[in-house]
C-alpha cells in the first residue's frame, strides 16, 4: 500500500500534504530528477519531474514571501523602537557574504524559437547570519536584493538572534564597503565592523615577497600577530617604504588597503571578548545552504526561482520547517 494519497493529474494540488513535504524536502537538496528517484525509492511513489518541480517551487515562493514580510515587519519604526527598548545580549556577530548564482535571461527575439536567445549571467545571493556570542546557532537571510535590501535582511537577522538595547553588534566580513556602510546604516555606533583576518592576512602574504625579500616568511609571521595585538600602524611602517617607492605593487595595494580601513582592524579588542576575527562560517554556509543546490551541475535558473531555492534552503537551515508544515495543516 502506498504511504500517500494522491489524485490524477501532476498539478500540485494532486498531491497530498504529507506527500509535498516529501517532495520538496527531497527537492531542497537534490536536481529535481533525482528528487523523483528518491521519491520512487524510498515511498514507492512515482513523480514526474514536472510535478516534482512545481511542488517543490510552489512552497519555495511561500517560504520566500513569508521571509519577505517578516524582513518587513523587523525593519518598521515600531520594531526599531522595540528592539532599543528591550534587554538583549551583550554581543550579536553578524556576518554577510555574497555568492553567485547562474541565472538565465531570455533576450527578446523576432523568431520564435526563444531556446536560442537565452543566455547566462550571474547574479549575487547576499546570505547574512546573526546569532549571539553565547549560541553557536544562527539566524539565516538570504536576498538577491540590492545593498538597502540586504542592510534590512542584516537587521531582520541581528533581532532574531536577541539583540536589545544594550547590545553590542561585532560584524565581520571582507573589504566590500558596502557591507560596512550598511552595518552602519542599520546600527550606527552600537556597530563595529571587522575586516575578515585571513582576507587580511592574504594582502600581506602578496606583499611579504616585494618587502621582505631576504626572509618573507619570519616578515610574514610577525605581521599578522601584530595585527592580532592591535599594533596595524606598525605594520603599516613596515609596508610603507617599499610602498611608496612602488606604486603598482602588491605591497602598495596592501598599504592602501590596511591605511583606509584603520577603524577596522581591531582584532585585538574582538579577541579579548572572545569574538571571532574570521568570517568563515558565513562562507561555509553559502556551500551548505545555497551553492550545493542552486550550483548543481547543469542547472540554470531563472532569478525568481534561484532567490525562491535559496530562501528554502535558509528556511530549513533556520530550523523553522516543521513550523511551516504545521501551519499548512492547521490552514
Amino acid at each position: 500500500m502506498r504511504p500517500f494519497k494522491m489524485s490524477s493529474g501532476t498539478n500540485t494540488r494532486g498531491y497530498s500534504l504529507p506527500l509535498q513535504r516529501v517532495m520538496t524536502d527531497f527537492g531542497s537538496d537534490e536536481s529535481f530528477a533525482k528528487a523523483c528517484g528518491k521519491v520512487k525509492e524510498h515511498y514507492g511513489v512515482s513523480i514526474p519531474v514536472s510535478g516534482e518541480r512545481s511542488v517543490t517551487l510552489r512552497h519555495a515562493k511561500r517560504i520566500k514571501q513569508k521571509l519577505k514580510e517578516d524582513v518587513k515587519a523587523k525593519n518598521m519604526r515600531k520594531s526599531k523602537q522595540m528592539l532599543s527598548s528591550r534587554i538583549g545580549d551583550s554581543f550579536i556577530i553578524s556576518e554577510t557574504d555574497g555568492s553567485m548564482a547562474p541565472i538565465v535571461v531570455t533576450k527578446k527575439s523576432k523568431t520564435s524559437d526563444n531556446r536560442k536567445h537565452k543566455e547566462v549571467m550571474y547574479r549575487e545571493a547576499r546570505l547574512t547570519l546573526a546569532h549571539s556570542s553565547k549560541s553557536t546557532v544562527p539566524v539565516f537571510s538570504v536576498t538577491f536584493g540590492d545593498v538597502t535590501t540586504t542592510g534590512n535582511h542584516i537587521r531582520y537577522c541581528v533581532d532574531k538572534a536577541g539583540c536589545g538595547g544594550n547590545s553590542q553588534i561585532h560584524a565581520i566580513g571582507d573589504g566590500a564597503p558596502w557591507i560596512a556602510d550598511q552595518v552602519a546604516t542599520q546600527f550606527g555606533g552600537k556597530a563595529k565592523y571587522l575586516i575578515d583576518f585571513y582576507h587580511a592576512s592574504e594582502y600581506l602574504a602578496a606583499a611579504s615577497h616585494e618587502c621582505a625579500i631576504i626572509d618573507p616568511l619570519k616578515w610574514l609571521h610577525a605581521q599578522p600577530q601584530l595585527l592580532k595585538c592591535g599594533k596595524y600602524e606598525t605594520v603599516l611602517i613596515n609596508l610603507s617604504n617599499y610602498a611608496h617607492e612602488h606604486e603598482d605593487s602588491a605591497t602598495y595595494k596592501c598599504y592602501n588597503y590596511l591605511k583606509n580601513r584603520t577603524h577596522q582592524l581591531h582584532y585585538d579588542e574582538a579577541i579579548r571578548n572572545q569574538l571571532p576575527i574570521g568570517s568563515g562560517e558565513i562562507k561555509s554556509a553559502h556551500r551548505y545552504i545555497i551553492q550545493n543546490r542552486i550550483k548543481i551541475t547543469g542547472a540554470w535558473w531563472l532569478e525568481d526561482n534561484a532567490e525562491s531555492m535559496a530562501n528554502l534552503g535558509v528556511h530549513r537551515a533556520n530550523q523553522e520547517w516543521d513550523n511551516y508544515w504545521i501551519s499548512l495543516n492547521a490552514a
